[in-house]
């Protein structure tokens, strides 16, 4: 993961110094929060990232205490995407981040018909980072579909939106990311661009100007 979160960003085309100098804000509900009967991805992913020899530090208002120190995040458990569109500018300008590592799009309810305001509060948040800060990278993971109650099967029409809505990425990963209650992190590779660093979004354009939207 590690050599893949360098490429990536070097396909940005960050220069070799200021791709040692990460800023990371992780970004999300529980799967970022963590808790005490599961793990959060961002303790291993320090963990690689400091034995890589790699320069960063986490980012955020909320902080989690491990045996290497802290690791400052902005998760909240049980918190929707389109509450996090709502925090993000003013977290962004409180603590500067070069990296944003985006996991939302749970905690809804099917009846709530939620697919489309999920997808508009991801666009609203790659904004406002691109607008902060034009060089940051937005890593975007994919809707976990593990929920197992009704009121998630929202989740699968999520997810089959995620990869048309990537194809304004830059770089694509074949790294797929998912959380369990005891492993705490899980990779596997899959066709899907289930992370990914979006292009700056262009505003869409007419029908009779013959592009589709």
């Amino acid at each position: 993961m590690v050599l893949r979160f360098l490429c990536l960003c070097l396909a940005c085309g960050l220069s070799a110094a200021e791709a040692t100098a990460f800023r990371i804000m992780a970004l999300g509900d529980s799967i970022t929060q963590g808790g005490k009967t599961f793990a959060t991805y961002r303790i291993p992913l320090a963990a690689k990232l400091q034995a890589a020899g790699v320069r960063f530090v986490f980012v955020g208002s909320q902080k989690t205490d491990t045996p290497q120190g802290p690791l400052w995040h902005e998760g909240y458990g049980g918190k929707n995407a389109e509450f996090l569109a709502t925090i993000l500018e003013a977290r962004l300008k409180a603590n500067p981040a070069n990296v944003l590592m985006l996991q939302a799009g749970h905690n809804h309810f099917i009846e709530e018909k939620p697919v489309a305001g999920i997808v508009a509060a991801h666009r609203e948040m790659i904004t406002t980072a691109r607008r902060l800060n034009p060089k940051s990278i937005v890593f975007v993971a994919q809707v976990i579909p593990s929920g197992k109650l009704p009121k998630y099967s929202y989740i699968l029409s999520s997810t089959s939106r995620w990869p048309r809505w990537s194809r304004n990425c830059i770089a694509r990963s074949s790294l797929s990311i998912s959380w369990t209650s005891r492993l705490g992190l899980i990779r596997r590779r899959t066709p899907l661009p289930t992370l990914c660093i979006p292009t700056p979004l262009a505003p869409k354009r007419s029908r009779s100007a013959g592009v589709r939207r």
